[in-house]
């Protein structure tokens, strides 16, 4: 069912609320599927796996570096938890802590290392950093994780 307002029925295109229209959208969403675009386009120029998170710590979007290094599909990625991807790996108590207070308080934090079995890509030693992504006051706060695998050699398949 089509919004209305005291025009009548709002239809417009926005891949976003893919929806259709008969009037063009709101200034405030003609931005937003090229700014989503080209913020993918740099988290997917990134040599290093990326993820974004929302506030719940679930996966907005990943660089191609991450599904190509953990050995994962985009469709078992986005939209899950953090913590509940690769069987798990990424519930570490520490880790979320530390993911709260980037929200809570709007830090940063460098160089956190996880050392864990991954499924696929086997024992590995992660370096990770997180930031949060400036947005307009009243938005879902949103964090940037980069992740360095600092073991030293290949991964193993």
């Amino acid at each position: 069912m089509p919004a209305h307002d005291r025009r009548g029925p709002v239809f417009f295109h926005c891949p976003l609320y893919r929806g259709f229209c008969k009037r063009s959208p709101p200034l405030s969403l003609r931005g937003i599927p090229a700014a989503r675009d080209y913020a993918q386009s740099i988290v997917d120029t990134v040599r290093e796996p990326l993820v974004v998170l929302d506030g719940d710590l679930t996966v907005i979007s990943a660089s191609q570096s991450f599904y190509r290094h953990f050995g994962v599909a985009k469709e078992r990625t986005v939209g899950r938890r953090l913590y509940e991807l690769n069987n798990r790996r990424w519930d570490i108590p520490r880790l979320r802590g530390l993911l709260e207070t980037v929200l809570s308080r709007d830090t940063s934090f460098e160089d956190v290392a996880v050392e864990d079995e991954f499924p696929v890509i086997g024992h590995r030693k992660m370096l990770l950093n997180a930031r949060p992504i400036a947005g307009k006051a009243g938005q879902t706060r949103l964090i940037l994780l980069a992740m360095q695998d600092a073991t030293g050699g290949p991964p193993t398949e």
